[in-house]
């Protein structure tokens, strides 16, 4: 039997926003959306949405991107009548009323077919005037520029991923980038510049980096300042950080965003551990942490296991320095990156239940301290008032029994919603109240609730 033990008394910080997503979920603007989709992320109570490689059947060259909104880059970037928002505005006005969150890339989609003809992947040809183009979007949305609107949107991205060029695709076949790193750094620093000075309630950031593997690999510890290393990525990481801190000057760098396909939790702990360590020895103490891009195994869409493998991740992430998390993804039904739906149906799939979770555990708001003997049985759990919650994970410790224990609370009634085998987030009235025992079969998700 296994033992997890929580105390009510030991708070030991706040339950982060890391049960945020990646784009909205529509194919096309239909009346379904409105009465269904965009419901589920106000039902899973998701705190904020990051908008990349957004589209759509009928809007997939509308929306987001600046070359979508800013067609003519040889146009005069002051005058309103050269910018299109009607698909985005769209896109950010529905969140907004169903009470997420937006994060904002500035940049570009993914050109996965550059092999054939790539389109906005060059650097742009003037970066202060591609600052100012950003500088006028931000504008439409937070000062009510061009017809626009005040949403105070907090979080503003600089690109995506600049370093996907020749680490996955043949010289020249730049998917995202194609220019030097220098050169991005530059972009970055222009822009990030100008955007903090112009708004400096905001929060700018980047670079959302595909993701710092070799730190895994190499088994290269928190405080590790590797200058070289064979992995294009890596020193992409370090570069940027050198570059934007030269000279004793310190670019605005708000949040360092990045990516993984990791599917083990220690795996994607060690990363996050090594860029908050790096980023406070870089003098940037303040940096938000943020993964915004991620997904366990795209291969198990629609089983157990992928709720297990994203549960066990959303709580090692709570518990290791990272400050925000954005699921990949949501939009495209038919894609194997979008864990929430049937790819032909539309219908949920289990692992929506896990945010849904999540969620219980973030409107209480106080993370307080947690254990479990098992190393591969995630927990965590918080309160406020006169309610608890715990949370669990059986990443991959096999069928067993757990006994719980929750310490200075006082429960008088206690609930179990349940994602198994046979559960779809399945409310059960639990006997026990301080102490308790259950059955946690290998791959449950359980979300326990206690009041007194």
């Amino acid at each position: 039997m296994e033992k997890i033990i929580v105390d009510s008394s030991k708070v030991t910080g706040k339950i982060r926003p890391l049960h945020g997503v990646c784009n909205v979920p529509w194919d096309s603007v239909t009346e379904e959306l409105e009465r269904n989709y965009i419901k589920d992320y106000e039902e899973a109570g998701v705190p904020i949405c990051r908008y990349h490689d957004q589209g759509g059947r009928y809007g997939g060259g509308a929306y987001v991107d600046i070359p979508n909104i800013f067609r003519n880059f040889d146009a005069d970037e002051n005058d309103p009548a050269n910018y299109d928002f009607t698909f985005t505005d769209f896109l950010v006005k529905r969140c907004i009323e169903h009470g997420v969150q937006v994060l904002y890339r500035l940049g570009i989609t993914i050109e996965n077919d550059n092999f054939l003809k790539h389109y906005h992947t060059d650097p742009p040809k003037d970066y202060n005037k591609w600052a100012r183009i950003c500088e006028h979007i931000i504008a439409h949305y937070n000062e009510g520029w061009a017809d626009g609107f005040k949403y105070n949107i907090i979080y503003w991205e600089i690109w995506n991923e600049p370093e996907v060029r020749c680490a996955y695709a043949r010289s020249g076949d730049e998917q995202m980038w194609n220019g030097t790193d220098e050169q991005y750094w530059e972009l970055y620093k222009v822009t990030a510049t100008h955007l903090k000075e112009r708004f400096p309630y905001i929060k700018v950031g980047g670079y959302s980096s595909i993701g710092l593997y070799e730190v895994v690999r190499a088994g290269i510890s928190p405080s590790q300042n590797v200058d070289h290393s064979p992995s294009k990525l890596f020193n992409c990481f370090h570069g940027f950080l050198k570059y934007i801190t030269k000279d004793g000057k310190k670019v605005p760098l708000d949040f360092f965003s990045w990516h993984s396909y990791h599917t083990k939790p220690t795996d994607n702990s060690i990363m996050s551990v090594y860029i908050k360590t790096q980023l406070k020895l870089y003098g940037y103490p303040e940096c938000e942490n943020i993964n915004d891009e991620w997904n366990p195994n795209i291969t198990l869409r629609g089983k157990l296991q992928d709720c297990a493998n994203v549960a066990a991740n959303i709580l090692s992430y709570q518990k290791n320095m990272l400050d925000m998390a954005t699921y990949y993804a949501i939009s495209r039904l038919n894609s194997n990156y979008n864990g929430w739906y049937h790819p032909y149906t539309g219908e949920r799939l289990k692992t929506y239940y896990v945010f849904k979770g999540f969620n219980q555990l973030y409107r209480l708001e106080n993370e307080l301290e947690s254990y479990c003997s098992n190393e591969n049985i995630y927990v965590g759990a918080a309160k406020k008032y006169n309610k608890l919650c715990l949370m669990i994970a059986n990443y991959d410790g096999g069928d067993t029994k757990v006994d719980i224990e929750i310490k200075n609370f006082g429960a008088t009634k206690a609930k179990m919603n349940c994602i198994d085998k046979d559960s779809w987030y399945d409310e059960v009235i639990l006997d026990g109240k301080d102490n308790l025992t259950i059955e946690l079969p290998k791959h449950a998700v359980y979300v326990l609730t206690f009041e007194k």
